[in-house]
């Protein structure tokens, strides 16, 4: 038909779906209120609004406003005044919150709706225009509504059900038995109480229940309708009935208005006092003795307090905290629920176990069941019974893929052994072999010792001492240096260095690398040559040394000259000297401060 034709209608069908999504989380959300940081949070999110140009995440790609936006002179002017009146809405959250004031999620919705639909000339707006504005501003209050609405929907651990609370209290089934403490699941009000959220809630905890307890409650539900209507018709007393979890026992009843006590606190136990308008039946004192003394009843109360701080922790989250959260010791209470404080310590080492393989297989496939189920799981008997065979199936994957895994880890363990066990025997061999090759040069040298005894014994080597000498000298050439030793000892002592040949002349030269510093006789003859008391050769031609020659003593005197050139020369040679002396003495003077900062540096140390 034509449905079937038309390219648009899958499109349009699920933005239908997702208008009323939308809507109904907006009458599930409306009620919650928003206070603290989450209201500064909300002004600081719509100013980037403002200044992106109305992109509310990536998924925007182009802006509807700002630089870069062309549009005719009327639509510009109607969309100055939707962004004064939003950057008004901005101040008034700037202000709700600075005066710790709440602002509920159905006001911020209306707050951000009357942008764009009141003001100057707005009633006349561009159709198309009103719409782009109304599709961003919608999906940006979206965001905040989406986990709003998952804490309000978020049930607590203390129910089997994993019920979503609207409150705890006392109740009880009749006024024959005494008050417990029970959990509110699901309201039923008269028609001039009854809001939208208490249907919303009912729906959800009842779509939570095993089928055959959802069909033995569906009884007390109907009796309960009943009686609202004959409420409306003026034949009963208005009065509203809530269905509840008793904890403890974790029993579920639909109970009357009559029989519930409200804001459960364990210090004002109703069953020890008669509440307000109840009737003088009472249960027996030892009955009332035995069950307020059971362990059943201080764990239903326990519970109780642990759904009230589990339930404020929602709250926190749908709200914002006024204050900075305070951690003591760098440890958060967030992720401890009664039944986690209940186990002991090795269960719970043993669900904080991160080496389960099945783990991230699961939470994958239930993602994927989410996102195909547009995030509704199936809680019926048949949804229940075919999510545990895919369990179950996955539990065998699971198991298969360990095993699968175990096994190439032990076949990689055998195969690393072997490598290692080849790898020890090459090492062996090899050092096998080098013991070998020693064991052979060891006896090829006893060998050639062997042959060469007889001829060492003839031949004398040079370096033995003369027959009749004594062994205090080794060999000649230790008797050489100790002659040439003692001879520069006895040459320094008198200090004649004539003898040394180190000059040049007729003599023979010795080059200054050839004289040995490493010994005492040598670093004196070094610390005198560089002094200039000996004549050392040229050290750059190596040759023989020719004395170092002073600029002035180049200044040739004698021949034949005139009167003028020999002043001439004797000036210029007065000039070098003035010169040189003056060197010298700058020499002398930076050396005695060097040596007065040094003596300086000494005393301070010895001090």
């Amino acid at each position: 038909g034509k449905k079937s034709n038309d390219p648009h209608a899958s499109l349009r069908a699920a933005m239908e779906e997702r208008a009323k999504d939308r809507k109904k989380r907006l009458v599930v959300s409306g009620l919650s209120v928003m206070n603290g940081r989450k209201l500064l949070q909300t002004a600081n999110d719509l100013r980037l609004l403002i200044e992106r140009g109305g992109r509310v995440d990536k998924l925007d790609s182009q802006p509807i406003w700002g630089e870069g936006v062309t549009m005719e002179d009327e639509d510009e002017s109607d969309m100055d005044i939707v962004l004064q009146n939003l950057k008004k809405f901005e101040q008034k959250l700037r202000d709700t919150a600075s005066r710790d004031e709440e602002l509920g999620v159905d006001e911020l919705d209306a707050g951000i709706r009357k942008c764009y639909t009141e003001g100057d000339g707005l009633e006349n707006m561009n159709s198309v225009l009103r719409m782009r504005i109304a599709s961003r501003l919608d999906r940006f209050v979206g965001q905040f509504i989406v986990p709003i609405n998952e804490a309000n929907c978020r049930g607590v651990s203390q129910s089997s059900i994993w019920g979503c609370m609207a409150a705890a209290v006392w109740a009880r089934e009749s006024s024959k038995k005494p008050f417990w403490p029970a959990l509110v699941l699901g309201i039923i009000a008269p028609q001039d109480q009854r809001e939208e959220w208490h249907s919303a809630l009912t729906e959800r905890n009842e779509s939570r229940l095993p089928e055959k307890l959802k069909a033995q409650l569906l009884s007390g539900k109907r009796k309960a309708e009943q009686a609202i209507k004959r409420q409306s018709l003026g034949q009963a007393d208005p009065q509203s009935f809530f269905l509840v979890e008793f904890l403890g026992t974790h029993e579920f009843i639909w109970v009357r208005e009559a029989d519930i006590v409200e804001n459960f606190n364990p210090a004002e136990d109703p069953n020890k006092s008669d509440p307000p308008g109840t009737k003088k039946k009472r249960v027996s004192r030892s009955n009332l003795a035995n069950i307020l003394g059971s362990k059943t009843y201080a764990n239903a109360i326990e519970e109780a307090q642990w759904a009230l701080e589990e339930f404020e922790m929602q709250l926190q989250d749908i709200g914002g905290e006024t204050e900075e959260p305070a951690e003591e010791d760098g440890h958060s209470e967030e992720g401890y629920s009664y039944t986690v404080l209940c186990q002991s310590d090795e269960e719970a080492d043993g669900e904080d176990d991160d080496d389960d393989p099945s783990r991230e297989s699961l939470d994958m496939d239930e993602c994927n069941e989410l996102l195909a189920t547009n995030g509704l799981l199936d809680f019926s008997t048949t949804g229940r019974k075919k999510r545990a065979q895919i369990l179950k199936q996955q539990k065998v994957d699971a198991e298969k893929k360990q095993k699968a895994l175990k096994a190439k880890k032990v076949k990689a363990d055998k195969a690393k052994k072997a490598k290692d066990a080849k790898l020890k025997e090459k090492e062996k061999k090899q050092e096998q072999r080098d013991l070998e090759k020693k064991r052979r040069k060891r006896m090829r040298e006893r060998e050639k010792a062997l042959k060469g005894v007889q001829h060492q014994k003839k031949k004398m080597r040079l370096s033995d001492p003369a027959p009749g000498r004594r062994h205090l000298i080794v060999s000649k050439r230790e008797r050489a240096e100790a002659i040439v030793d003692g001879y520069i000892k006895r040459t320094a002592k008198k200090g004649e260095y004539k003898t040394l040949s180190l000059g040049g002349g007729e003599e023979k030269w010795i080059p200054s690398v050839l004289i040995d510093s490493n010994n005492i006789s040598g670093m004196a003859l070094a610390f005198r040559a560089a002094a200039g008391l000996i004549p050392m050769p040229n050290p750059v031609t190596s040759g023989p040394g020719k004395k170092i020659v002073k600029p002035w003593e180049t200044i040739k005197l004698q021949g034949k000259k005139t009167s003028d050139e020999r002043c001439a020369s004797l000036e210029k040679q007065i000039e070098l000297l003035e010169k040189e002396i003056e060197t010298v003495k700058a020499q002398k003077k930076k050396r005695s401060e060097l040596l007065k900062e040094a003596k300086q540096a000494v005393v301070l140390m010895e001090e």
